[in-house]
Formats: C-alpha cells, structure tokens, sequence
C-alpha cells in the first residue's frame, strides 16, 4: 500500500480542483452568513426579498451547513500553506523525472535540491558528498549522464519523501478534516434531497 502521507504524495494535493476552489469559499462563506444574518430568514428558511413591487421567496431549506464548508476551506487553505512551505521543493516544482527533464534541470539542480531539505546543515552536507559518489559510481558503470540524473533523481526523492514525519502527518490530517466536513456537508444535502423527492 502506498504511504499517502509522504511529500510526494501529499504534493499533489494543492493541485486538485477540488482543493483549489475552496479557496474562495474562505471569502464567500463569510459574506453569505453575513447577508442572511443582515436581511433576514424566517422560521421557515425563506427568505423574502421585495423588489420593484414584486415579492422573491427564496427557500433556504437544504441542511447545507456553512459552518462545516467553512471549516473544510480553512482546513485545506491550512494544508496547501503548511505543503508551500515545508514540502521539499523537488517535490512541489516536479511531477516526476520526465518533467524534470523537460524543464531543462540536471544534476547541479538535484544536488541545490538536497540544500531544500529540512535536514541539519550537516547531513546536508553528506548527502551532497553522497550524491557526487553516488554519481561517480554511475559513471564508473558507463552509464550514460540521463541514467545516473534519473536514478540520482529517484534516489534523491526517496530520501526527501519520508522526511519530517511529525510535520507530514500533521498536513495529513488537515486534508482529511476537510475532506470529512465537505463529504459530511455533500451527504447532508443528497440524504435530504432523496427523502424529499
């Protein structure tokens, strides 16, 4: 089973749609609860609007819990910043060695990678000196300068993906508090919607 609580994993997150669009909610929320609050809804959940001699009853009626959203958007804003600012940067600028490559990076920018690491200077530094070995083997092999990038590539994203597990969980269960609330707020909605059909 795949650990989805390591860098490279957890780096995808900030790029789903989903999680992208609650942003806006963080502003939107707000303003609703406000507007309702400011004009009114009755006991019924309607609300009514008079404009220009005309009457608009708007029924408010869904258990649609903007608590719950509100909280599931500052739970995922959370993650993306504790992700933006902690996640190593190989991990939030590539996909995987293919786009590495496209991006016209090489060895020089894997080892200015390991210099991203949350690590003690120290053992920055002999990770650098083991990534220069590690080369050194390679090219000892005959293999050619992309195989030794791909396979520094793929050991240097071994080694950054598990680090700082205390900071990995925590941006875990920030992903999945949201994840909860907004698949409380979606199952609310639909079990209303069918026993009112």
């Amino acid at each position: 089973m795949k650990d989805i609580t390591n860098w490279e994993m957890l780096s995808k997150f900030p790029k789903l749609k989903i999680i992208n669009s609650m942003y806006i909610w963080l502003i939107i929320v707000p303003l609703m609860a406000k507007f309702f609050a400011e004009v009114g809804v009755n006991q019924d959940h309607k609300l009514i609007l008079k404009m220009f001699e005309a009457t608009v009853i708007l029924d408010l009626k869904l258990p649609f819990s903007w608590v719950a959203f509100y909280l599931s958007s500052v739970c995922f804003v959370i993650a993306n910043i504790l992700v933006l600012a902690l996640c190593p940067k190989i991990f939030k600028e590539n996909d995987n060695f293919g786009e590495f490559k496209s991006k016209g990076r090489e060895l020089g920018n894997l080892v200015s990678y390991v210099s991203d690491s949350t690590d003690p200077e120290e053992k920055k530094t002999s990770q650098r000196k083991e990534i220069i070995k590690e080369v050194r083997a390679y090219m000892d092999e005959g293999s050619s300068s992309t195989e030794i990038e791909s396979m520094v590539y793929l050991d240097l994203c071994s080694q950054l993906k598990s680090q700082s597990a205390g900071l990995r969980t925590t941006v875990f269960v920030f992903y999945a508090f949201g994840f909860i609330l907004l698949a409380w707020v979606f199952l609310e909605n639909f079990k209303y919607v069918v026993t009112n059909m």
